[in-house]
């Protein structure tokens, strides 16, 4: 109710500041893309410069909190792809032995390529970029 209140233009600015709380909630309760979503709406909504002020610093906590999240699943993705390739093609090597090796390829499929394509990576960065990890 606290959002939906917030999300109509009224000329009573206490209630839009109160709408705040409706973010506050939707975090404790681990709904973080509804309290981004609720602050959004209520930062188009309202005309306040200091609740805009409020809620641009609060969604910007919650979007570096996102990106951190999906950058740490991201690189927990990636050391998961590369270990299962090397326990699965070399285990008797060391991790800092495979990242010199570099990743698998297809020397038959690769002969001639000049651009980086899926299983033609020259390095484990392009590995990653040309979806092979995922």
């Amino acid at each position: 109710m606290l959002q939906r209140a917030g999300d109509l233009v009224t000329d009573n600015p206490n209630v839009q500041w109160q709408a705040l709380s409706a973010a506050g909630i939707f975090g404790r309760e681990g709904q973080r893309e509804a309290a981004i979503g609720s602050l959004e709406r209520l930062y188009n909504v309202t005309g306040d410069p200091e609740l805009k002020e409020n809620i641009a610093h609060k969604l910007d906590l919650l979007n570096e909190e996102r990106r951190e999240e999906t950058t740490s699943a991201l690189l927990k993705r990636h050391d998961e792809a590369f270990s299962r390739i090397w326990q699965h093609d070399l285990p008797f090597v060391s991790r800092a032995g495979m990242l010199v090796l570099g990743p698998p390829t297809d020397a038959l499929q690769c002969a001639g390529e000049r651009t980086v394509q899926r299983g033609c990576a020259r390095s484990w960065a392009d590995w990653w970029l040309t979806d092979s990890a995922r």
